[in-house]
């Protein structure tokens, strides 16, 4: 009750909508072919991203250092 009365972080603001978003994701996963489609549309789509490529722009770009070569001893 508190948050809907005094919601000073916007917690519940948009409960509404996170709602609706759920339902359509619902709906759609129920629809194997368009999910499906989607799937596979999504992926193509992505082009170059890389958790990789993202962390070597950070480290160039945002905090400045240089990345190191680690050896790893084969056992």
């Amino acid at each position: 009750e508190m948050l809907r009365a005094h919601d000073r972080f916007f917690v519940c603001a948009d409960f509404d909508a996170y709602l609706a978003a759920q339902k359509r994701a619902g709906e759609t996963w129920n629809d194997v072919e368009r999910w499906t489609t989607m799937s596979i549309l999504n992926t193509a789509r992505m082009g170059r991203f890389s958790s990789d490529r993202s962390i070597r722009e950070y480290n160039r770009d945002i905090w400045h250092v240089d990345p190191i070569d680690i050896t790893l001893d084969p056992e």
